[in-house]
């Protein structure tokens, strides 16, 4: 296992990592828009980055548990609560990943996100799948965890990869609102883009 690659070191598992939300919104001069041919759905556009997630969600504020290494570029949360809700963000890497390398670093990559829901008091239940985000290869993973009120949640985490840079979507869903945020989860996955 290489030393030397700092993609294995993530705060992946909202449930008890260290995320300070929604810090750079302003910084960042990003933004929400509600469409208005479609007011169910909302945009987000900051960082470089734009996606649709529904109109239902609210910016959602993240605790400080840490359970793993890794320090976003940047981070934005919005869900139903909190402990239903998609983050997504940046993460800087020590070396470029690409549609060419991504499946000699996978073994390493699912290793480790089994070793991060583990310390998450939870498992992981089924991945790598190959994917793409905003074009880009990426690896789907889903398991269970421990939030930091004791409750046992769900989460998808999508890796995305465009070189040297890391684009993280962990959506994280209790009982009840599960359906409601795989649907959003959906639809981040499918608009999110780049530039």
């Amino acid at each position: 296992m290489r030393s030397d690659v700092s993609v294995w070191r993530r705060s992946l598992l909202v449930a008890t990592v260290s995320l300070i939300a929604l810090t750079a919104l302003t910084a960042c001069h990003a933004s929400v828009t509600v469409g208005t041919s479609n007011p169910t759905t909302k945009t987000f556009t900051g960082h470089n980055v734009s996606f649709q997630y529904p109109g239902s969600w609210n910016p959602v504020q993240l605790g400080t548990k840490s359970a793993s290494q890794g320090t976003p570029i940047w981070t934005e949360a919005f869900g139903v609560n909190t402990a239903s809700f998609a983050t997504v963000a940046q993460y800087p890497e020590n070396i470029a990943i690409t549609p060419s390398n991504i499946d000699q670093h996978t073994s390493e990559l699912t290793t480790q996100m089994q070793n991060l829901f583990a310390q998450a008091g939870g498992s992981m239940q089924s991945g790598p799948t190959k994917m793409t985000l905003g074009g880009f290869p990426a690896l789907g993973y889903s398991g269970t965890a421990v939030n930091p009120d004791a409750v046992s949640v769900k989460n998808r985490i999508v890796l995305a990869f465009n070189g040297k840079t890391e684009y993280l979507v962990n959506c994280q869903s209790t009982g009840q609102s599960s359906g409601a945020i795989d649907a959003g989860c959906d639809q981040i996955i499918r608009t999110f883009t780049v530039g």
